[in-house]
């Protein structure tokens, strides 16, 4: 009878040190430990890198079961069905935080601190969701006549890799000037309601251009001005 009673309890304790394993796993980090694969089994021990941000890896039956057997861990696979899906979570890396970076590596090269920088094909690389990741410019390309650059921009932050894109863009120098709320008929007498400042791209400008809107308040319109033009042209 001891030795029944014995038995029995070596089986309860063998099935409670038996890994089970994670079907789904969310990770947050670039790494991929034993524990992300099966519960209650090397939590420290390392099996590679994971996915990008954004990305997952299935893991089948046949590699769980390779990897089960190369790091003892107590599971059996039961059907080849058996899947282990890794996910990072990502999340599209703000435009402005692009924008803020080229910025500052054209006015260290020169250009001017009044400038609207476009990258109207810029693609987003995905970031981990719960980093904060720093924005840095190299390699920078610019030509000052046509306002064209490249560069390489590189991400990096604490628990992630370093994510390197290239990037292409436009620069356009702007200054402030009074610009229409609503079309504006010829004769107009300006009021101040009529206008508001806003950033004009000098490659715009021909002629000598109001900064402010009291520089304009009262004056007469010669031309129609569509909404949102600047009021350029008064008697």
């Amino acid at each position: 009878m001891r030795t029944l009673v014995l038995l029995v309890g070596l089986l309860i304790c063998g099935q409670a040190q038996a890994a089970s394993l994670r079907s789904m796993t969310t990770l947050h980090g670039p790494t991929v430990y034993l524990r992300d694969l099966f519960d209650d089994a090397g939590a420290d021990r390392v099996l590679g890198p994971g996915p990008q941000p954004g990305g997952r890896i299935v893991v089948e039956s046949a590699q769980l079961s390779a990897i089960a057997r190369q790091y003892s861990v107590e599971w059996r696979s039961v059907s080849r069905a058996d899947r282990a899906v890794l996910e990072w979570p990502g999340r599209p890396l703000r435009k402005e935080a692009a924008i803020a970076a080229v910025r500052l590596a054209l006015t260290a090269a020169g250009a001017s601190d009044d400038i609207d920088i476009d990258l109207s094909g810029f693609t987003p690389p995905l970031v981990p969701v719960e980093a904060t990741p720093v924005a840095a410019v190299s390699q920078l390309e610019y030509d000052s006549n046509s306002g064209r650059f490249m560069a390489d921009l590189t991400l990096t932050g604490e628990g992630m890799n370093p994510i390197d894109t290239r990037i292409s863009g436009r620069v356009d120098e702007v200054v402030e000037a009074p610009v229409a709320l609503a079309r504006l008929l010829p004769e107009t007498v300006l009021r101040a309601d009529d206008v508001r400042i806003a950033r004009v791209r000098t490659a715009t400008l021909q002629n000598e251009v109001a900064r402010s809107v009291d520089q304009i308040i009262g004056m007469q319109l010669r031309r129609p001005v569509a909404a949102g033009s600047r009021c350029a042209s008064p008697t």
